[in-house]
């Protein structure tokens, strides 16, 4: 017989593996091509993303991630499996809301009202912090 943890497991892995998916092409494309536009017109992208991301499927693929990890901290059995399930879920956890939170956001909100002295600066720490973001939204993968 099988329990609701295989089927709350499953979902953990498909959604932290499109999680993953969404960062891997985020930092690795869209950064990129952003990356050759001018300043002004990569702003006005980035912003657009920004607005829309958060009226998509991403958050609720987002948090439910989350919680679906959470809940598999909790209530994990104490097996030799469990380690790794525990690990992973930290992990995870860390890398994606820790990142998000920590980096990304913050990032987003000084980008929504740059001005026309810093949005140069602005932009530049925008770039830099996406080549760390990529170490950093990737630990999820691990």
């Amino acid at each position: 017989m099988i329990s609701w943890i295989e089927p709350a497991l499953l979902l953990a892995v498909l959604s932290t593996g499109l999680m993953a998916g969404i960062y891997f092409t985020f930092s690795v494309f869209v950064m990129r091509a952003l990356k050759r536009l001018p300043v002004d017109v990569a702003i006005a992208c980035m912003n657009s993303i920004n607005t829309v991301i958060v009226k998509s499927a991403f958050l609720p693929l987002f948090f439910g991630s989350g919680l679906l990890v959470l809940l598999l901290i909790i209530v994990n059995d104490g097996g030799l499996a469990s380690v790794w399930i525990i690990s992973a879920s930290v992990i995870y956890l860390l890398g994606m809301l820790g990142c998000t939170v920590v980096f990304n956001v913050p990032l987003n909100n000084r980008l929504q009202s740059v001005n026309a002295e810093n949005k140069a600066l602005i932009w530049g720490i925008i770039l830099f912090t996406g080549r760390a973001g990529i170490i950093c939204e990737l630990s999820a993968v691990w």
